[in-house]
């Protein structure tokens, strides 16, 4: 019977033609090549009353980010985007499945996203500012070639520098395949499944033990009259007619029964006999010594106390959920700094473990024994630093602070959206695109046509009035802070007038050296082509250009300062939330010159770029109206991979002082993209910061082209 039942469950084998890939090899069991695939797909749902404690309780972590110190970071994108991974699921739903995926395979597969050009796009390249989101790869198969790491998903293929790997246990025999729990566990819940067929087929029989009714009758009619009355008498609810009715012949002359035609083999072991209690109990207790669940914690409380019940709950959050959230935070930080090649932060979380009431008594005695010693230090005149550190106290002592101050809550929900990070969040399923939203926020981080400008050297002349006035400024906070300090009327103006007007002193020389290359090459381009130059003279940096230069160049200044400040004043609303002294304060808002020497650099490069551009122009148009002949320019770029609004702008010709884009309006990239030039009009090939276009020219009357020259 127990084997008709499994072929029953099993079938022909069409309905079963493979499990999902977990990086197993498959099994094969004798007789059945199916039963692997059998059994592997319903482990999940015999390892579920322990999976899913887990994974809940998992999910109620909540990450956040620490820095080399140890103190939390408020602003940071990974923890923004682990809180809104994709549109698909809530940060809940997202901790809920890594956790399940991580218990069930080996590895888990996240396939990273990031913002290229306004854009979501899946993959890489990655880095700590242009992070996107996460998506599981359900269906991914690894392979190496040439030392590299390759991920086929369905028609798609991912590199190690894509994708980020998750475990949580480690395959002795092959340090790198990872080992789950639902590896562990799987041949009990395999005996757990047995256990279930076997008793599904007692109910199939209509829990009558198998046998055979055998009927003595004088002929077949009666025999047929026999059964059809006790069937009528006696069948099971599902009227499945698992009894068997054998006809026993009677001798016609002497009416004694002949012997039976069938003859009884009863089972080795009755149904009775066999001790599934026991086997289930030892297969409960296999699964749950795998995955490291009490009984309790699932539900089973049979002959519990109070107190067993508090010793179960400590033993499952210390030893089973703690260390799961510790691998796969650290796990998730060490692959972020590989892909990006450094995040600054590492995730952590916070979990309370219950003690049992015994334990809670005495630490509570003992902390106020602490408390009381420290008060009374204190009282006698000792310092709180100082007590603490003598009697080898808990550091968390060291902020207490004297009378109240309502707290400041700054990113204490990350869940809540604070305008649009749901919907801008990647979609897995429709692999939706975003536009561009200003050219502010374009370029700031490895986009392809901006490939190694970071790696070339800035004009520290231009750089360096940058620099000095974010420290006027970060030290003009400092100062500040002391209540006592005599209070300093800094003129804003004036101090980002001084900065420009160092920075024009840079860039000028810059503007000089191009306007005389671009000028000596025109005239010499025309001479080649038999204009007559006539009277032509040396190039000359006109008042206009230089006027309008400056103009533009302060209001970078200005903006460049109303930034800093931001960065100031966001540091300090974290220094009130955390309780940080003065010199802590200090120390952080000091460290800003180089966590910001990003955007002096970025203002550097392209500073140097558009003087060159403006001189260039300006070159031209003298030699224009010198020689009588007009003159129009285009944007051509030069990087390898040029981005699409660089690419929309290329190669359209207009006259030499003109615009390309004006400030307002917005250009249509070839990828579909929209950018809105919200910065300046755009004049030469500076569509956006660490922009490499160069500008060409062509005379009228002349088929040639002239390119401009560095």
């Amino acid at each position: 019977m127990f084997k008709e039942i499994i072929r029953k469950i099993f079938g022909s084998g069409e309905e079963i033609k493979s499990a999902p890939h977990d990086g197993m090899t498959p099994i094969s069991y004798a007789g059945n090549p199916l039963a692997y695939a059998y059994w592997k797909n319903l482990s999940y749902d015999n390892t579920y009353p322990a999976i899913s404690k887990i994974t809940r309780e998992f999910s109620t972590i909540r990450p956040y980010a620490i820095d080399s110190n140890g103190k939390p970071v408020n602003q940071c994108r990974l923890i923004d985007k682990l809180y809104h991974p994709n549109k698909q699921m809530s940060a809940i739903d997202f901790r809920e499945a890594l956790a399940v995926m991580t218990l069930v395979f080996p590895k888990v597969y996240l396939l990273v996203w990031h913002y290229e050009k306004g854009k979501l796009v899946a993959g890489g390249p990655i880095t700590p500012d242009n992070l996107a989101g996460f998506t599981f790869l359900e269906d991914c198969q690894p392979r190496m070639e040439n030392n590299i790491k390759y991920y086929k998903d369905g028609k798609n293929v991912w590199t190690e520098n894509d994708v980020i790997e998750i475990f949580s246990g480690v395959n002795p025999y092959n340090v790198s395949d990872g080992y789950a729990p639902t590896t562990a566990a799987r041949k009990w819940a395999s005996v757990d499944d047995y256990i279930a067929a076997y008793n599904a087929g007692l109910f199939e029989n209509d829990a009558v033990p198998a046998g055979q009714f055998v009927i003595t009758a004088p002929n077949p009619a009666v025999f047929e009259s026999i059964v059809r009355k006790m069937q009528d008498a006696h069948r099971g609810a599902g009227r499945n007619n698992s009894v068997q009715y054998i006809h026993r012949p009677t001798d016609p002359t002497s009416g004694a029964p002949l012997a039976a035609q069938v003859e009884w083999i009863p089972f080795a072991r009755a149904n009775s006999e066999m001790a599934l209690d026991t086997i289930f109990k030892q297969v409960n207790d296999k699964i749950d010594s795998a995955f490291g669940v009490p009984a309790s914690i699932r539900g089973v409380n049979d002959n519990n106390t109070y107190a067993s019940v508090r010793v179960d709950e400590q033993i499952f959050i210390r030893y089973t959920v703690k260390p799961l959230a510790t691998k796969i935070y650290s796990r998730i930080t060490h692959e972020m700094n590989r892909i990006t090649g450094g995040l600054g932060y590492a995730l952590t979380f916070d979990l309370n473990i219950p003690g049992v009431a015994e334990e809670e008594k005495l630490e509570a005695e003992r902390k106020k024994t602490e408390f009381d010693l420290i008060n009374a230090a204190v009282t006698a005149g000792y310092s709180l630093d100082s007590v603490v550190d003598a009697f080898d106290l808990s550091n968390g002592y060291k902020l207490l602070k004297e009378g109240y101050q309502k707290p400041i809550i700054v990113n204490d929900k990350p869940e809540v959206d604070d305008g649009s990070e749901v919907e801008d969040a990647p979609d897995s399923s429709s692999l939706k695109q975003v536009s561009v939203n200003s050219k502010v926020d374009l370029h700031e981080s490895g986009c392809h046509c901006c490939k190694g400008v970071d790696d070339e050297p800035i004009n520290e002349e231009i750089a360096k009035p940058l620099r000095e006035l974010m420290v006027k400024q970060i030290e003009t906070a400092i100062v500040a802070l002391d209540e006592k300090a005599v209070e300093v009327i800094e003129d804003e103006d004036e101090e980002e007038e001084k900065t420009s007007t160092a920075v024009m002193a840079a860039v000028i020389a810059q503007m000089i050296e191009s306007g005389d290359i671009t000028y000596s090459t025109g005239r010499d381009f025309l001479s080649d082509h038999g204009v007559e130059l006539g009277d032509i003279r040396d190039y000359n940096l006109s008042d206009a250009v230089k006027d309008a230069y400056y103009k533009d160049l302060l209001n970078t200044v200005r903006s460049y300062a109303t930034d800093t400040n931001t960065r100031i004043e966001n540091i300090k609303a974290e220094a009130t939330t955390l309780g940080w002294d003065k010199e802590q304060l200090a120390t952080k808002l000091r460290e800003i010159v180089k966590t910001d020497e990003w955007r002096i650099q970025r203002i550097a490069r392209t500073e140097e770029h558009r003087a060159r551009n403006t001189a260039s122009m300006d070159a031209m148009s003298q030699l224009s109206m010198q020689s009588g002949l007009q003159i129009e320019k285009c944007i051509m770029t030069v990087s390898a991979e040029p981005c699409e609004f660089c690419q929309s702008l290329a190669n359209k010709w207009i006259p030499v002082d003109g615009n390309f884009v004006v400030k307002g309006d917005t250009i249509n990239g070839v990828d579909g993209g929209v950018m809105l030039n919200n910065y300046m009009d755009i004049k030469a090939a500076d569509i956006h910061p660490h922009c490499l276009c160069r500008l060409k020219y062509r005379f009228s009357g002349i088929n040639d082209e002239l390119m401009e020259k560095r």
